[in-house]
């Protein structure tokens, strides 16, 4: 028999908006509201990020219902999250308070839907986010254009404290002071963990509120999950801090709302949060599903409102395939060949269940690199190993050097003198094109081979654009180009080289 999900309408959350009168009992419940939601968005879907957005549905409900002057208006303040994993629970809220499609609320990672990160296709979603460590930056960008266009509002940016590894957030917060951005609020989602695992033992942040200090930004810190305390830091900081951009550490659980999920039911020396990503089983499903709701039905019973209603959806008997997936098979041939050859390295920047590494890890710690939420200093990390007779290789699953997030792992291997090793290294790997480390023209003429396309391996000669066969060159005597000369008088090859029709004209 197949199980049930429950979501609730919109009608219950205006019902609840409109029916509780204190302002704090009011954010409580939409937030326990907005949590089960967001469970049956993630679970819906099959994936998404419940950890992350439990921790900041707090926030978001106390500065959608309370805090923000207009929001989802063209003058109003802006909100937007630099981490991106916790947008189901922004989904959630938008929904509930009319600002999106209700029928969206179904339809989170599916074609035509809801992206499961932030993107300016969706309304209100002012960027493209979840590619960490960006958020600051763009907010910076967007409190300029205000200013050109005669416009003052506030904006405010929930980042990750992981996130925070990102070394462009440390580039963009001196330049927001020395320009008095007193209207930006950075709020820091500090739940203690990224992804998988504790800040503190990949990358420890230190004293967060006197690094933000020291360049000049003004410093709050609250309980995140206490709607009171969030109200009274939100008002200091516009009283103590008008004219220069402020950050508030939020004190956050990742999971929080109920305690299958919350960080804080972890066992005592456990190194895996196991409710990052991914949806839940039936089992946990059903219990956080309980627990959220006592929480919902306690607010609304005391202020004399019934208690919740949802609606029920009857879920498929089996949604997930069969069969081995990609990163577990890298993660166990990786490790194989490791294991007879000890110059093999594999360097990780917080994606170590998504890229398979741990067997890698737990193998061969020595040779296992954890760089943090910080890719360009883990491609740099790699690099350094070539003149060691090292050579950084993208996996075959994921680059390093492609955009986006989604790319956190890279291996290494040795270079053999005089030769390339990398073709039967990769020869072990389930069959899968290379991918692309740098862009090139989409022209037949460019086209590289799956053969060629890997960096370090010798690309063939490309043909002739039609232009340089269609005629002999000619020299500057002839057309009026001006043939760059080699020292001796040799013609250099490049673009002035090179006879192009529109570049004839008469010499000077």
């Amino acid at each position: 028999m197949s199980a049930s999900w429950e979501w609730l309408p919109n009608s219950e959350f205006t019902r609840a908006v409109d029916g509780i009168a204190d302002r704090h009992d009011r954010a409580r419940a939409f937030a326990a509201m907005n949590r089960i939601n967001t469970l049956y968005m993630i679970t819906r879907a099959g994936s998404g990020h419940i950890g992350s957005s439990f921790s900041a549905a707090d926030i978001v409900s106390w500065l959608l219902l309370e805090e923000m002057r207009n929001p989802c208006t063209d003058e109003g303040d802006v909100y937007f999250s630099s981490k991106g994993h916790d947008v189901p629970s922004l989904y959630a809220a938008l929904i509930a308070l009319g600002h999106l499609d209700a029928e969206l609320l179904h339809r989170l990672r599916r074609i035509d839907g809801l992206p499961g990160h932030p993107d300016v296709g969706t309304p209100h979603m002012p960027f493209n986010t979840g590619s960490l460590g960006m958020g600051i930056s763009k907010a910076k960008g967007l409190i300029l254009a205000d200013r050109l266009a005669g416009r003052r509002r506030r904006v405010f940016v929930l980042t990750g404290d992981g996130e925070l590894q990102e070394g462009q957030n440390w580039e963009a917060l001196p330049t927001a002071a020395h320009r008095a951005m007193g209207e930006l609020t950075v709020i820091v989602d500090h739940n203690k963990l990224q992804s998988d695992t504790w800040v503190g033992d990949v990358s420890d942040l230190g004293d967060l509120e006197e690094r933000f200090a020291a360049c000049g930004w003004g410093v709050q810190r609250c309980d995140g999950h206490d709607v009171a305390a969030l109200e009274k830091a939100l008002g200091q900081r516009a009283e103590r801090f008008p004219e220069k951009p402020a950050v508030l550490v939020a004190d956050t659980v990742k999971g929080a709302g109920c305690a299958r999920f919350a960080a804080t039911s972890m066992p005592e020396g456990e190194w895996r949060y196991r409710f990052h990503s991914g949806a839940p089983d039936e089992e946990h499903r059903a219990a956080a599903l309980a627990e959220l709701t006592a929480v919902a039905d306690e607010v609304l019973t005391r202020h004399g409102l019934a208690p919740l209603a949802p609606l029920v959806e009857r879920a498929p008997a089996d949604r997930h395939p069969d069969g081995p997936r990609l990163p577990e098979v890298y993660g166990r041939i990786l490790t194989e060949r490791a294991a007879h050859d000890s110059r093999i390295v594999a360097l990780d920047a917080d994606l170590i269940l998504d890229t398979g590494l741990i067997p890698f890890r737990d193998a061969h710690p020595d040779r296992f690199v954890e760089c943090g939420i910080a890719e360009q200093d883990m491609v740099s990390t790699a690099g350094g190993l070539r003149p060691g007779d090292y050579y950084p290789s993208p996996t075959p699953s994921r680059a390093s050097c492609t955009p986006g997030r989604t790319s956190r792992s890279t291996t290494t291997r040795p270079k053999a003198a005089g030769r390339c090793t990398s073709a039967p290294w990769r020869a072990s790997f389930p069959r899968r094109q290379a991918i692309r480390t740098r862009p090139y023209a989409t022209s037949a003429h460019s086209r590289p081979s799956p053969a060629s396309s890997c960096s370090h391996l010798p690309r063939p000669p490309r043909p002739k654009p039609p232009w340089t066969t269609a005629a002999p060159h000619r020299t500057a005597s002839t057309c009026g180009c001006s043939a760059r000369r080699a020292p001796g008088g040799r013609r250099s090859s490049g673009p002035a080289a090179d006879h192009r029709p529109w570049l004839d004209r008469p010499s000077r």
